[in-house]
């Protein structure tokens, strides 16, 4: 259980390095991290490419193969929610929970 929760917290302190980084740009929509047993840890909606997932690759190798491993987790998803700012000036707001 909590080497699940230590890889869904690293996974979304990652989004935020990569995001208030000031490179990191979010016109329109939500960028979407999951982390589940089905398919690792897979970016959706990725505005810039693959800036974040090359960010997570470093952190954790092939995400394909990080996956819950406790009994606890193995049928929840973790989901980063990635949200474009509200005004042009702003951050994109970085957000993550076990669903």
């Amino acid at each position: 259980m909590r080497k699940d929760e230590s890889a869904a917290e690293e996974i979304r302190r990652a989004a935020e390095i990569v995001v208030f980084s000031g490179e990191y740009v979010v016109t329109a929509g939500t960028v979407v991290v999951t982390f589940d047993k089905a398919s690792g840890i897979a970016v959706a909606n990725d505005p810039t490419g693959t800036q974040l997932t090359t960010n997570l690759t470093e952190l954790f190798g092939n995400l394909s193969r990080v996956k819950p491993e406790s009994n606890e987790y193995s049928n929840k998803v973790y989901k980063v929610s990635i949200v474009a700012p509200a005004t042009p000036d702003g951050y994109p707001s970085v957000a993550g929970a076990w669903y």
